[in-house]
């Protein structure tokens, strides 16, 4: 392929996907909370979804803005639930998916266990969902719930790095199953319970 260009040109991507099968676009920016995904243009979403629909888009984000001290994460839905209705407007015929944040392990006096304030994040992020007519999949619990970046790190191999917070490979590879398999399994479910009918 060429590409031939006079002057300056901005270049946001580069698709050679094909027409058939699944394709992912990650909007991966480590140490970003999910906010920033609404500095960009609702214009610049509807632009990507004219070029290839979206089906699903997943957001799935927290985990960053995670505080030990925290209780109140109203601040953070506010943001996100703008974000979310900029999504929806701009992937009209696109389901839209919050994933819950996973957790993170922390020594709370002298113990390593689950950083307070996860659950409190979980909870926002879940009434966020319900608040605006999304979907909300609960990866905590789905991971195994309290202390399991604890219990993950310490299993051979490893499924947790020792900052108790990020997946290693392996780990990202069985968090992918979790996922893959809940989304198949209730795709069952409903293609039994659309038979039926």
């Amino acid at each position: 392929v060429t590409l031939q260009v006079d002057g300056s040109t901005d270049l946001y991507g580069v698709s050679f996907e094909d027409t058939k099968g699944i394709c992912v676009d990650n909007f991966s920016v480590r140490g970003n909370s999910g906010l920033g995904l609404g500095g960009v243009s609702e214009q610049m979403y509807k632009s990507f979804d004219a070029m290839h629909p979206y089906d699903l888009v997943v957001i799935s984000y927290g985990l960053n803005v995670a505080n030990a001290k925290s209780k109140n994460y109203d601040w953070y839905t506010k943001g996100m639930s703008q974000t979310i209705g900029m999504m929806k407007r701009a992937f009209p015929k696109a389901s839209v998916l919050v994933v819950g944040c996973s957790d993170r392990g922390q020594k709370v006096d002298g113990v390593l266990q689950t950083m307070p304030g996860i659950k409190e994040l979980i909870e926002a992020q879940r009434k966020m969902a319900a608040d605006n007519q999304v979907c909300f999949y609960n990866l905590f619990e789905a991971m195994g719930g309290d202390s399991t970046m604890v219990k993950w790190a310490g299993m051979k191999p490893k499924l947790a790095n020792g900052d108790y917070t990020h997946p290693t490979y392996y780990g990202g590879k069985k968090v992918a199953e979790i996922i893959t398999g809940t989304i198949l399994y209730e795709k069952e479910k409903y293609e039994r319970r659309k038979k039926s009918m």
